[in-house]
């Protein structure tokens, strides 16, 4: 079981899009534009800048036995939203491509590894002018998708098994 991070989210959209990397980046108004004019002329296929956008408990947090088999873990299934951006020559093919992520064993095989699965609809792909940090003449195809996952904090704190709660006229003690 993984947590969703920018390294794991770096990786699925490397596999997922067939993009160097590099050119995988978390969205971010200061990074540059590799498809602008390059000083050396090369310009990638495609570059992907995502985002996070959301990240929805599911439940009520839990406990359970670390994997460390001593440990407790606090445990809360989330779905977590996430917006692509691609730019490039082959962005549209790949933007399309995210219809079809449900049919790819690659990708629900590397999800799968990580305790995670692809949720909801397939994603519409919305086309927009590129922007970052003002206009430009280079067309962007957008995607959102939701990925369901555990996010979890290991912790040596014992799960609460009892309680006892002072009154003014006695005491009451719950066990479950």
């Amino acid at each position: 079981m993984a947590l969703l991070t920018q390294a794991f989210m770096q990786t699925f959209l490397t596999t997922a899009f067939a993009v160097p990397s590099n050119f995988v980046v978390p969205r971010q108004g200061n990074w540059y534009n590799p498809q602008a004019n390059a000083s050396d002329g090369h310009k990638p296929n495609t570059w992907c800048a995502y985002l996070v956008k959301k990240t929805r408990p599911r439940a009520l947090p839990y406990y359970e036995l670390a994997d460390d088999g001593v440990s407790n873990q606090s445990t809360v299934p989330v779905i977590s939203d996430i917006d692509v951006q691609l730019v490039g020559s082959e962005a549209e093919t790949a933007a399309m491509s995210m219809m079809h992520w449900l049919n790819r064993p690659d990708l629900t095989a590397l999800l799968v590894q990580n305790g995670m699965q692809l949720v909801g609809q397939p994603a519409d792909i919305i086309v927009s002018a590129f922007m970052q940090d003002g206009m430009n003449n280079v067309l962007a195809y957008n995607g959102l998708f939701s990925i369901q996952w555990d996010n979890f904090v290991t912790s040596t704190a014992q799960q609460l098994t009892s309680v006892t709660l002072p009154l003014t006229n006695g005491v009451i003690v719950v066990n479950p």
